[in-house]
């Protein structure tokens, strides 16, 4: 029950917030549009025009972003209501009968064939392109002796060659080192190695969900023998094929 008022209350903290910002924004703009007909015959135009300007794209920016979290939260409150209403009749499914085994999972990448720093730009821009079915590969998958070993999410490598200065289609930086680069990267490294949660293929797609929630920004559940890291890696769901077959259980 105080999980629920919280939950509300945050929920009005956010929703108050998204109205104060897009007024305030609106106010701005037709104050603005007020300065500028007042001076219209006057000197000072020029330099309202460059204020106008100038706060204008600002002003557009906050009520752009304002609306995308706004209902983007939205949709994701109410999946995860309707996954919670279902989670009490919910079958015990387990993550075993709907995880995509290793040896099915487009885009893997195996470190016992050669050490980190011999994967280039070039290996990983293949892995990223579709899959044999045509689907879109959009994540990486790194195992070592069968074991997991990282994931990496294609806006987390898009996000690294930007820091990087590279060009997704320059052929020159085909060979640069961008495995190690990411793995050794005091802010990817730890993103792509750890937001991830460990079950057994015994366990329950309620369980798997569970575990998810627990660690915040953690999008893929890894399924091993033993539900832990060391245990040899036996399956891979992503959040969405979880909440997928949640919603169809």
């Amino acid at each position: 029950m105080k999980d629920n008022k919280n939950r509300i209350n945050n929920s009005y903290d956010r929703e108050s917030l998204a109205r104060l910002v897009i007024i305030c924004s609106f106010l701005s703009i037709f104050s603005l549009c007020a300065v500028m007909i007042h001076y219209r015959d006057d000197a000072k135009i020029e330099t309202v025009k460059e204020v106008f300007n100038v706060l204008l794209p600002v002003l557009a920016s906050w009520v752009g972003t304002v609306l995308a979290f706004y209902f983007s939260s939205h949709n994701t409150a109410a999946v995860a209501e309707a996954i919670n209403r279902q989670s009490g009749d919910t079958p015990k499914t387990s993550v075993g009968e709907v995880m995509i085994p290793i040896n099915k999972i487009q885009g893997k990448l195996d470190l016992s064939s050669k050490v980190t720093d011999q994967w280039i730009k070039k290996d990983l821009d293949d892995r990223f392109k579709p899959g044999v079915d045509g689907g879109k590969v959009t994540r990486i998958i790194g195992t070592e002796n069968n074991k997991f070993s990282f994931i990496i999410h294609i806006s987390a490598y898009k996000s690294y060659l930007a820091k990087q200065d590279y060009n997704e289609n320059d052929p020159s930086k085909d060979a640069e080192k961008v495995l190690d680069g990411m793995l050794n990267d005091h802010e990817i490294g730890p993103l792509i190695k750890e937001k991830v949660v460990f079950v057994k293929q015994s366990e329950t797609l309620n369980d798997a969900k569970n575990a998810l929630e627990k660690i915040k920004g953690a999008q893929d559940v890894i399924i091993t023998d033993n539900g832990e890291r060391t245990g040899e890696m036996l399956g891979w769901l992503s959040n969405i094929d979880l909440f997928n077959a949640l919603s169809q259980s």
